[in-house]
Parts: C-alpha cells; structure tokens; sequence
C-alpha cells in the first residue's frame, strides 16, 4: 500500500522546483525556439532522463555515497561549470545560428537529447536537491514501493513540466519573434549559463 503521506511532500517540493526557471529551462527554451518543436521536445527528454538518472541514485545510495567520497560531488560541480561554461561561451561569442544554422536539420535529434541529458547532469544542484529531499521526507525504512512511486512521479512530473514548455516555445509565433532578436537572446542564454558555471566552480574551489 503506497503512503499518500509520504508521497505528497516529495511531489510538492519537486514541483516548486521543476517550474522554477533554471540552466535546463534555458536551454530547452533556447533550443525550442531556434530549432523547432521536435527538438525541443528530444532536449526536454533528456533533461527529464538526467532528473530520473539523479533522482533514481538519491533514492537508492547516492547519499551514503558522496558522504564516503565527498571528492565525487566536487568533481560534478567541477565538470557541471566546465561542461556550462563551454556551452555559455559558444552562446556569447559565436554569431546566432552558427550551431543551429538557422534550421531544425542543423541539429540531429539524438545532438538534441544529449544536450538535455548532459546539460542536467552537469548541475550539482541536481544531486544536492534530491539528496535533501528524499533524505529529509523519506526515511531509511521507507519501502522499495513507496520509493519506486516517489521516482515515477518526479519522473512523470519531469516530462510533463519539460516537454510541455518545449511545445509552447516551439510555436511558430515564438520561433519567428526568436530569429528577430537571435543575437541578445543568445547572449542572454549564454550569460545565464556563464553565471551558473561560475556558481559551480565557487562552489568546488570553496
């Protein structure tokens, strides 16, 4: 019998922070609009694979792990602000389209995915949140069951949140304002991304 009690904390705290906008919002924002709905789509999947790949280790050891090996998390945030600010710098330096050249078949769909997928498991704060929450609501002695229910709902949650936001951005209106303003919109996403890598790499160093 799965424990409405333990599962609603879970998916209260995930879903305040899955709508909160952070480097993976960007990118599939900025994917959506410069590259269409079905790449925005496989960028989104992949964010909501890296959700599930961190939640699936937090719910099952990841915890007991990093406090064994406290180097592990300072090599994520070391690879998570090298990984972002590669992405971050190529946004602010390089001539919009240039990666995308101006259309969908400029990025093939399994590019697309990856950079989901890598760009949520570059974010320590990933692993951190989901270390806390399960950590905090779910105790040692919670079932398999209720733990596997707690995963499929951030998972389902993740999918829902993600591809959602790809559709809405990848709507032709959305995708036609975006080449209007290609340039500052890089730019922008790029600083966002610069500004996190940073934040990772204070983060390692402190």
């Amino acid at each position: 019998m799965i424990s409405l009690g333990a599962l609603l904390p879970v998916v209260t705290a995930y879903g305040a922070a899955v709508i909160t906008p952070g480097v993976s919002t960007v990118v599939i924002a900025r994917m959506s609009l410069a590259a269409g709905r079905s790449r925005g789509a496989r960028t989104a999947l992949g964010v909501a694979t890296g959700t599930v790949l961190y939640a699936s280790a937090s719910l099952f050891g990841l915890a007991a792990l990093v406090q064994r090996l406290p180097f592990l998390l300072k090599a994520l945030q070391v690879g998570g602000a090298l990984y972002l600010g590669w992405l971050g710098a190529r946004l602010v330096l390089l001539r919009p389209g240039l990666e995308l050249e101006g259309t969908a078949e400029g990025v093939r769909p399994q590019d697309a995915y990856v950079r989901g997928l890598m760009t949520n498991l570059s974010n320590p704060h990933t692993v951190l949140f989901f270390m806390g929450i399960f950590g905090t609501l779910l105790q040692p002695s919670t079932p398999a069951g209720e733990r596997t229910a707690a995963l499929l709902a951030v998972g389902s949650m993740s999918v829902t949140w993600y591809v959602g936001l790809a559709l809405v951005l990848s709507d032709r209106r959305a995708q036609a304002g975006y080449q209007r303003a290609a340039r500052g919109i890089d730019v922008l996403a790029g600083a966002i991304m610069l500004v996190f890598a940073a934040r990772f790499a204070a983060s390692a160093l402190g």
